[in-house]
Parts: C-alpha cells; structure tokens; sequence
C-alpha cells in the first residue's frame, strides 16, 4: 500500500486534521497531480490559517492551473506571515509577471528573495 492509500484511508475514517490533508496535498504533487493535490491543500489552509506551508504549496498549485489571482492572494498571505519566505516572493514576482499587472511591483518582488540569499551567504562565510 502506498502512501496515498494510507492518507485516504484516514480521511475515509474521519480524520480531520490539517497535517493529513497537508499531506495528502504533497503525496498528489509528488505524484505529479498537483490539481487534484488543490481541494487538499485547501482544506488544510482552512482548518489551520497559521500553516505557511501548506498555503504556499496550494498557492503553488493554483499559479500552476494559472488561477494567478488567486494565487497571488496566497504568495501575498504567505509573505505578510514570513517576510523571509524567498520562493513565495519569487513566486508572486512571477505570478505579477504573468498578469502584467504593477510592472515595477514585481520586479521589487524578485529582489527580496535575492537579498535573504545574499544575507545567508555573508552569515555563512562569516562563520567560516
């Protein structure tokens, strides 16, 4: 039995906890299913507004089925709880590019991300 299995399995048992619908979520994506992964990850958003990730990655899933509206509603949600979150800045620069929405707005979204790697790369030679 495969992980999937499993997952639904619970679900099928009534189990209603973000973490399985999480989850399930990342087993669909890994599987190459990223929209049947979104109802999923949805689901684990709505039961645990706090979860970044699980955000992130449903956020991922809708640029993925170009429902970029959307999508840059999660990025900015993500973003406004972790300002250090570079892919969702990279992502909602990308997710701005695509709508051609705020030109200069999406080209400031991609410096952020570079900026956290710059600062990671001097604390690191620092310590070395």
């Amino acid at each position: 039995m495969k992980a999937k299995d499993y997952f639904e399995q619970a679900l099928k048992a009534g189990m209603e906890n973000s973490d399985l619908f999480y989850m399930l979520g990342q087993t669909l994506i890994k599987l190459e299913q990223p929209k049947l992964a979104m109802p999923y990850l949805q689901r684990a958003v709505e039961l645990n507004e706090e979860d970044n990730e699980a955000r992130f990655q449903f956020g991922m899933c809708l640029a993925n089925e170009h429902m970029l509206e959307e999508a840059v509603t999660n990025f900015t949600e993500v973003i406004t709880r972790d300002p250090q979150h570079a892919d969702a800045f990279y992502n909602l620069g990308v997710a701005y590019a695509y709508l051609e929405k705020k030109k200069t707005k999406h080209l400031r979204c991609w410096v952020k991300p570079l900026t956290c790697s710059l600062t990671i790369c001097w604390h690191y030679m620092r310590k070395s």
